[in-house]
C-alpha cells in the first residue's frame, strides 16, 4: 500500500511539473505583423498624388501599416485615379513569418476591392499564388489561406466596386493587416528591435547634425536663402562638373547645375526608366569647399520625386564615405539637407527610391536643380 502511495504521489508530482512547465511557455498566437513598428515596409503599384504635397501624404501607402484602423480621411491609401486595375500592395517583412490571413479595412465601401489575389515571391524570384477570391464590402474583410512561411506578401486588387462617376478604376483602404503565428515574447522583441533601430538612426543623425526638411513655399525658401552665409558652388559657372548614372536624351544632368530654378520639366534631369535604382548624381568641384547644406529642387508636378536618398563623398583612396545614411524624404518642391560642415571636392547624391513607381514608372525621377552650399572663402 505504501508503495502504491509513493507511485501515486510521484505521478501527481510529474503531472504538476508538466502543467507548470506548460504554463510558463506562452503559446504562439496569431498577431498582426503588417506594421511599421514591426519593421514591415510596403510598396504599391500606384497612389494618388493629388494637387498638393498634403494630398500625396494623405494617400501614401505607409498609411496602410500605421496600425490606425479608423483614421481621418487624411490617413489612408488611395490608388491613382488615372491607373486601371490591377493595383497591387506589396508587404516586406523583416523576417520570415508563418502567415495564414490578411484583413482589409475600407476607407470608403463604395471604392472597395471586390476581387483580389494574394501571392508571395519565393527565393527563386517566382510568384507563388496563395489564394484568389471575390469579397464583399464590409467594416473589415478577412481573407484566409493555408499557413505559409514567407517574408513578403502581395495583394493584387483585380476589381473594385468604384461608384464615383468618371473614376471606375480606383480603390481605397484604411489599413492592411497580415496575421502570423508568433508568441508574445518574440513579438515584443520584434517591436523592441525596430524601435531601437529607429532610435539608433536618430542618434546617428543627431551626432552628425543631420537635418532633412521640406520647404513647401518657394517664397519662404527664397527668404531663408537670403539669410544664409554660405554660397552655392554646385554651378557650372563655378567650374563644377556633374555625371549621372542614368539620364534621358533631352533631360541631361547638366540642367542640375545651370543655376536656373523654375521647377519646369523642360529644364530638368530625368532618369531612364530602363535603369533600376539606385541612381547616382556625382558633383565634382573645381576645388575643396567646406560644404554643410544641399538643396534638391523637383519639378512642379511632383510626380517623380525622390523618396529615399543618401549622400556620400569619395576619399583619396577611392572609397565612398557616408555623409547622410539612406533616409526617406517626403516629396516636396524643395528639400533641404543640412549636415556637419565637411571639406569636399566631390559629392554623390544617391537616389534609392522614387515616387515614380507609384505611377507605373518605378525607375523614373526628375530634378530641376541641385545646390551645394559652402562657407564663403
Amino acid at each position: 500500500m505504501k508503495t502504491m502511495n509513493r507511485i501515486m504521489k510521484a505521478a501527481a508530482l510529474a503531472v504538476f511539473l508538466l502543467v507548470l512547465t506548460m504554463a510558463g511557455t506562452a503559446p504562439a498566437a496569431s498577431r498582426n505583423v503588417a506594421l511599421s513598428r514591426c519593421g514591415t515596409t510596403i510598396e504599391v503599384s500606384d497612389s494618388e498624388s493629388g494637387a498638393s504635397v498634403e494630398d500625396a501624404e494623405s494617400n501614401k501607402p505607409q498609411n496602410l501599416i500605421d496600425g490606425i484602423i479608423n483614421p481621418p480621411s487624411t490617413k489612408r491609401w488611395h490608388s491613382d485615379t488615372s491607373k486601371p486595375h490591377p493595383h497591387w500592395l506589396w508587404l516586406h517583412f523583416t523576417q520570415p513569418f508563418k502567415v495564414d490571413k490578411i484583413v482589409l479595412y475600407p476607407s470608403d465601401q463604395n471604392c472597395f476591392p471586390t476581387k483580389v489575389r494574394l501571392s508571395y515571391r519565393d527565393k527563386g524570384m517566382k510568384w507563388q499564388e496563395l489564394v484568389s477570391t471575390e469579397v464583399n464590402p464590409a467594416a473589415s474583410v478577412p481573407i484566409a489561406f493555408p499557413l505559409t512561411l514567407l517574408d513578403n506578401l502581395r495583394v493584387e486588387i483585380l476589381e473594385s466596386n468604384s461608384r464615383i462617376a468618371g473614376n471606375p478604376n480606383f480603390s481605397q483602404l484604411n489599413e492592411l493587416e497580415a496575421y502570423a503565428e508568433i508568441d508574445e515574447a518574440d513579438y515584443a522583441a520584434l517591436v523592441a528591435r525596430q524601435k531601437e533601430s529607429e532610435q539608433a538612426k536618430e542618434r546617428e543623425r543627431a551626432a552628425r547634425h543631420i537635418n532633412i526638411r521640406r520647404v513647401k513655399d518657394v517664397d519662404v525658401l527664397a527668404r531663408e536663402k537670403s539669410q544664409w552665409r554660405e554660397q552655392n558652388v554646385a554651378l557650372a559657372t563655378c567650374g563644377t562638373r556633374i555625371e549621372a548614372s542614368t539620364g534621358s536624351r533631352d533631360a541631361t544632368p547638366e540642367h542640375l547645375i545651370d543655376g536656373i530654378i523654375n521647377y519646369s520639366w523642360k529644364n530638368a534631369w530625368r532618369s531612364d526608366n530602363s535603369t533600376p535604382h539606385p541612381h547616382d548624381l556625382r558633383l565634382k568641384f573645381a576645388q575643396h569647399f567646406r560644404i554643410d547644406r544641399v538643396v534638391l529642387y523637383t519639378t512642379v508636378i511632383q510626380v517623380y520625386c525622390p523618396t529615399r536618398i543618401a549622400l556620400s563623398y569619395q576619399d583619396k583612396e577611392g572609397s565612398w564615405q557616408e555623409i547622410v545614411p539612406p533616409t526617406r524624404i517626403t516629396p516636396a518642391l524643395n528639400v533641404v539637407i543640412e549636415f556637419e560642415p565637411m571639406l569636399l571636392n566631390n559629392l554623390r547624391v544617391e537616389i534609392l527610391e522614387s515616387k515614380g513607381k507609384w505611377h507605373g514608372a518605378e525607375n523614373v525621377e526628375e530634378l530641376n536643380e541641385i545646390e551645394a552650399y559652402a562657407v564663403k572663402q
